[in-house]
Order: structure tokens, then C-alpha cells, then sequence
């Protein structure tokens, strides 16, 4: 099999621990996964661990502002995606294209929670986060399973959305302890 992985909207901090520490510390056995394709701006594939198995792709277009991405991400991922990939998994949540078995991992809970809506007051920044729920919401409808990184987190969301029926995990890679603990 060969694993995509979109990491297309990958930001600093935890989204790229969490790859980082999965692609280190993953156990992928050659019978299993023959090769993984990572996605993603420069920037972040070179801050990714070197592995026989991975293979790093960017192109023009991820390095430049947001704007560009949305627009070529579904047209170009998608015709990438289907000569290189037989699963893909979005490590950010964000996927939107047509491509599928997909795997949404949930990362981010911020966009869900309504408190936190209240603090982008501006237009830009408003903006910003209903397209990334937009986004958010589109991957997790279509993917087949969710990878949720803390018991919080798929509490949370299947709380609030029809996810029920999907298949899911939680994995703790890259993710400290303390959320590991039982839901109260």
C-alpha cells in the first residue's frame, strides 16, 4: 500500500510534532506500507526525519500565500494523489478534494468551539477560520475514519457532529500524557 499524507495547510507547533513523531516513531512494515508521499510546503518537509520509505513532495504553488493553495489544492492534489497514493491521510484535517479511502486525523478543536469564535472579531481572521471549519467539516463528512489524538477530542467532536458511524482512533503520538487520561 502507499500512504499519502496531505500536510498541504501544516502550521508550526503541534500539527508538525505530529508528524514528525509519527513518521520517527511509527512502526510501517514493508509488507504492509511500500511508501509514503508526504504533501506539504518546503518548509515543513525539511523539517521531517529522513526514512527510506518517505518520499517529500512539494510544488510552487504551496509556498506561496493561502489564496493559491485553495485554489490549485483540490485540482492538483487530487491527479497527484491518484498516481501516488492508494490511502490518504489528512494530518491536518483540511482535506477537500475528491480523493478517496481518506483518513482525517482531528488536530485542531478550535475551530468547533464557540468560545473561541468569540476573540476573531476582525474580518480577515473571521474569515480565516470559517473557511479552515469549512475545510475541517468537509474532510472529517468525507473521510472514511478519524484518527482524534486525545479521548477529549473524540468526545468532543462526536458530540457535536454525526460521526458515529465512522471509523476511530485515538492515537497518542506526539501528544503529552495528561490528555490522555478518561473524559470527565
Amino acid at each position: 500500500m502507499r500512504l499519502g499524507i496531505d500536510a498541504v495547510f501544516l502550521r508550526y507547533g503541534g500539527e508538525l510534532t505530529y508528524l514528525r513523531e509519527m513518521l520517527v516513531h511509527a512502526d510501517f512494515r514493508p509488507a504492509e506500507i511500500e511508501s509514503i508521499v508526504v504533501v506539504a510546503p518546503q518548509w515543513v518537509l525539511d523539517a521531517l526525519p529522513e526514512r527510506d520509505f518517505l518520499i517529500k513532495q512539494s510544488f510552487p504553488w504551496l509556498n506561496r500565500n493561502r489564496f493559491w493553495i485553495l485554489k490549485s489544492q483540490v485540482r492538483m492534489l487530487d491527479q497527484f494523489f491518484q498516481s501516488n497514493a492508494d490511502v490518504l491521510m489528512s494530518v491536518t484535517g483540511e482535506y477537500t478534494g475528491k480523493f478517496r479511502p481518506l483518513i482525517a486525523v482531528s488536530q485542531s478543536l478550535n475551530v468547533f468551539e464557540r468560545d473561541y469564535w468569540k476573540d476573531w472579531w476582525k474580518l480577515r481572521d473571521f474569515r480565516r477560520q470559517w473557511l479552515s471549519l469549512r475545510r475541517h467539516l468537509t474532510c472529517l463528512e468525507y473521510s472514511g475514519g478519524i484518527i482524534f489524538l486525545s479521548r477529549y477530542a473524540q468526545h468532543y467532536l462526536t458530540g457535536i457532529l454525526p460521526l458515529e458511524k465512522k471509523k476511530s482512533i485515538v492515537s497518542g503520538i506526539g501528544v503529552s500524557a495528561q490528555f490522555a487520561l478518561p473524559v470527565k
